[in-house]
């Protein structure tokens, strides 16, 4: 599919003038004009269609509606103002908004409505384009392909003083989350732009988050999700749309209930409105309706080679003497990591290593299990050593030695083994392993303490033994107990356990951690940008030079994605100020970007290597299939020197032991389709924390308002820290992708440029019971929104149809690349996929209904903000670092405002402590 969306427009499926055709005769008014405000004059409800608007840089939503709006309703501008880009809800001192009256989408009353239905419909590859001589359209699932954010935005806007009473939102039919077919190592970047794009989840994730704080709206989501919904968008074989009904009938019989409680809710609203709506209703009825437009499909293949130590593992484990076999074998091991994969493949060999364990000369113990922890690096041969019963003699020792070496090495293996999966780790927790190992937590031997209390974590990282260790009769109460113990190993390693099995608030008192002030929590979001980031490092020194505190005092929750997440983790983790945060990033960048990889074409940007790509006809559209424009090897280095430990050891979850705030990184995963946000946390959820599965049910897929319960995002806390940071900027044909032995990442921005939605679900998740104070998002700048036209055209009027862009075109007309009249899809699903102001689109719409939740956006809109994400010209950096200190001065006030909030809330937890 993705080769399909990303032909030349020339090569159409289908003729459009048969649909426009259609569409004419179907439209057809009894008076001879269907221009969508004509039918305003009947009693039906409002209604609106959304398409793409492609002539416009980035492209933008457009309404089309049988409505107009309230005189003085704020419409958006096209082209945004230099001051533009902060947005403030709720005063620190009255709570009321400021700053935040709700402006519409750019649309229209004025088109017929078989050019908005032809406009919203026009999917590439499929139809061509759609334009009416100024405008030009794409379809609307680009943008929102689930439109139920804007049903909310335009049920505000239509009826400012009444409340929203029942949404009911529609989709046609999801495909479960599943591992790519074929497998991911060449996986084309523009498949996962098409599912970011066009995904139907980013409203239903911010729809999650937001609506349990208004339990009086009653939300109802009806999607089947089934592999029998796997079509085509232009299908026509019987057979097919007979599968695709008949799940949507075991939906319906299975979702039964929640039908009924949707009808009824929606039969209750229609006695009150007497089929009108009017200011005195119990609320508006919002029905939207949501298109899936693509399914992708990827290939890729896996080379198999030899090994020059196959024949010496064909005999070394047939020799007697056991002692100097296991220096042999582990000196083997040693010496290069990736024979570790050779020597579990041959089953002879794991089992004798294993039987080792059980040997009475404790130098082939400690031998055999520096060897076989070495070997549980590796997943699959892990997952061998399972196969060969290695908890067998682990578990006698456990239960029965007395001496103290080989608890220690025995414990390592056990250590090592439980981090490297879920399914491993279930598959050791037996009753007499967790006996044995709440014994050896209170043992004589510190070092033995440690290693039982390390293996109780990472055990507890498998969310079904996590609810096992809980329940556990007193074990919390030894974990509490063993924080305040003289030796620093032990009471580390019970601080780490009690983090790992999401016992905050037990561990925050271990620890005499900050409490959450009473005013609520403090998040701070940052956007991705790559050197754009420097914008909001600067942003940040602002904040914290009027507050005079650094951004881990003043914020509970910090959130970043790419970029951000870099500074996410410095500001948190490694308590960095902005200032010194300022000086690593620009060394960073001149590290990282200052030598590209040489290839055919190093000077081209991200979006134009697209470009070319499209333009050449490629059939595969990869970026990265050839490598990326910088070594990642450079930024691994750097990453791993940034965030090393002091104690050896940084994996995320090592970090909940200190008095920092919670951070959590977002990434893209792409082993997955359709490709999903993937969170790396530096916390556990608590117990009982509904996650979303990778691979979900075939019945889920409905949501109503009686089962809003929140679920947590894919991620993990038990990744290192520079991995974290790696998967989180793995730009497309900047970097390559990251992966381990399981997943693939690659940069958050593709899914969550903007992350603030997520941080939000995340804060609602670690502290259940305690509302949002104050949130401040901080992006790393835009440029002002451009109106384009095709190479040599002349716009010689306004443009049509309701908006007057003339006022806002201070630059001269700039086209596309090409002309707009070919544009290339993939251009617009890159401007879709890495937005960042769907989100603050979506934070505008449902915000205002909370105004005690105090929210601060700073993002400066400025043509010099215009840069490349690898740009390392110092020049260039001097515009950036110009235009966002002229937004600073230009928006003063709202930084009074927000650091005057964050200072009295760092003072209320202060106190509090």
């Amino acid at each position: 599919m993705v080769r399909s969306i990303l032909q030349k427009p020339v090569l159409l499926q289908h003729n459009a003038e048969k649909l426009e055709k259609l569409l004419q005769d179907m439209c057809a008014d009894e008076d001879g004009d269907d221009i969508l405000i004509e039918t305003a004059v009947k009693n039906i409800p409002k209604v609106f269609l959304v398409s793409t608007l492609a002539s416009v840089t980035p492209a933008q939503p457009f309404i089309f509606r049988n409505y107009q709006y309230p005189v003085g309703t704020p419409e958006v501008p096209i082209a945004t103002s230099k001051r533009s880009g902060t947005t403030m809800l709720g005063s620190p001192t009255t709570g009321t908004q400021v700053g935040c009256k709700r402006s519409a989408f750019v649309g229209s009353c004025k088109h017929l409505l078989w050019e908005a239905i032809r406009a919203s419909c026009a999917a590439p590859y499929y139809l061509d384009d759609f334009s009416d001589g100024v405008y030009r359209w794409l379809d609307g699932a680009l943008l929102a392909n689930n439109p139920t954010i804007f049903s909310i935005r335009e049920a505000q806007i239509l009826w400012p003083a009444t409340k929203i009473d029942c949404i009911v939102s529609i989709g046609s039919g999801s495909l479960p989350t599943k591992a790519r077919k074929g497998g991911w190592r060449y996986l084309d970047a523009g498949q996962v732009l098409i599912e970011s794009a066009c995904s139907v989840d980013h409203a239903e994730e911010a729809l999650r988050t937001l609506l349990p704080m208004h339990p009086e709206i009653h939300y109802f989501r009806f999607n089947p999700v089934d592999e029998r919904c796997d079509m085509e968008l232009d299908e026509t074989d019987p057979t097919i749309w007979a599968k695709l009904e008949a799940a949507t009938k075991d939906y319906i019989d299975n979702n039964s209930e929640t039908f009924k409680d949707a009808c009824e809710r929606l039969e209750v609203v229609d006695q009150v409105r007497g089929g009108i709506a009017a200011d005195h209703d119990g609320g508006v009825g919002a029905n939207t309706g949501c298109v899936v437009l693509l399914q992708m499909e990827n290939t890729s293949y896996f080379a198999a080679s030899g090994h020059k130590l196959g024949a010496f593992c064909s005999f070394i484990f047939r020799f007697p003497y056991y002692r100097f076999v296991a220096s042999a074998v582990s000196k083997v091991i040693l010496q290069d990591l990736g024979n570790h994969v050779l020597v579990g493949k041959d089953d002879e060999p794991v089992r004798q290593l294993i039987s080792m364990i059980s040997n009475d000369n404790y130098h082939v113990v400690r031998q055999a299990c520096s060897s076989l922890s070495t070997l549980a690096g590796d997943v699959s041969v892990a997952m061998k050593l399972m196969k060969c019963d290695i908890m067998q003699p682990i578990g006698a020792v456990l239960m029965v030695s007395s001496v103290s070496e080989n608890l220690v090495s025995v414990l390592q293996v056990v250590v090592t083994l439980a981090i490297r999966s879920d399914t491993i780790a279930e598959m050791m927790l037996t009753n007499d392993v967790l006996s044995s190992l709440k014994v050896l937590c209170v043992h004589k031997n510190p070092e033995v303490q440690r290693l039982a209390l390390l293996a109780v974590g990472n055990l507890g990282f498998c969310p079904e033994n996590r609810h096992v260790l809980v329940a556990v009769e007193g074990f919390r109460e030894l974990l509490v107990q063993l924080t305040a113990t003289p030796e620093p190993r032990v009471n580390k390693a019970a601080a780490r356990a009690l983090a790992i099995l999401g016992e905050n608030e037990s561990l925050r008192c271990a620890i005499g951690g900050r409490q959450i002030p009473k005013r609520g929590i403090r998040i701070l979001s940052l956007d991705g940008g790559g050197m754009k980031g420097l914008a909001t490092v600067q942003i940040l020194e602002e904040i914290e030079n009027r507050t005079g505190k650094r951004m881990h005092e003043l914020f509970d929750l910090i959130c970043g994605t790419s970029t951000g997440g870099i500074y996410a983790a410095a500001l948190s983790i490694k308590s960095m100020s902005a200032y010194r945060l300022e000086e690593i990033y620009k060394n960073f960048g001149k590290v990282v970007f200052s030598e590209p990889v040489p290839n055919d074409n190093n000077s081209a940007t991200w979006k134009e290597k697209l470009d070319q790509l499209y333009k050449s006809s490629s059939q595969s559209f990869r970026v990265v299939a050839k490598g990326s424009k910088h070594n990642p090897d450079k930024l691994e280095r750097l990453l791993k020197d940034l965030c090393v430990d002091e104690d050896g050891d940084d994996r995320l979850i090592e970090s909940a032991v200190k008095d920092i705030p919670k951070v959590c990184l977002i990434s893209t995963l792409v082993s997955v389709m359709p490709a999903q946000p993937f969170v790396f946390r530096n916390y556990q959820y608590p117990v009982g924390t509904q996650k979303a599965p990778c691979v979900t049910s075939e019945s889920s897929g409905t949501t109503a308002r009686v089962s809003h319960k929140q679920s947590g995002l894919i991620g993990s806390c038990k990744y290192q820290l520079w991995q974290a940071i790696r998967a989180s900027c793995a730009a497309p044909y900047y970097l390559d992708d990251f992966s381990d032995d399981v997943y693939q990442w690659r940069d958050g921005g593709l899914m969550a440029n903007n992350p603030t939605i997520i941080s939000m679900r995340e804060a609602q998740l670690l502290w259940p019971d305690t509302k949002i104070d104050c949130l401040v998002s901080v992006g790393s700048g835009s440029i002002p929104t451009k109106v384009t036209a095709y190479q040599n055209c002349v716009v010689n009027e306004p443009l049509l149809h309701s908006i007057d862009f003339t006022s806002y075109l201070s630059p001269p007309l700039q086209a596309r690349k090409g002309g707009w009249r070919y544009l290339d899809a993939g251009q617009v699903l890159i401007e879709s996929a890495c937005s960042v102001d769907r989100v603050e689109e979506t934070l505008n719409t449902l915000l205002p209904m909370h105004p005690k939740i105090r929210y601060c956006r700073f993002n400066p809109v400025d043509e010099r903000c215009d840069m490349k994400l690898d740009e390392t010209d110092p020049a260039v950096w001097q515009k950036l670092e110009a235009a966002t200190k002229d937004y600073i001065e230009n928006n003063s006030e709202y930084f009074n405002i927000a650091c005057e909030t964050l200072v009295q809330a760092s003072a209320d937890s202060d106190t509090e402590k």
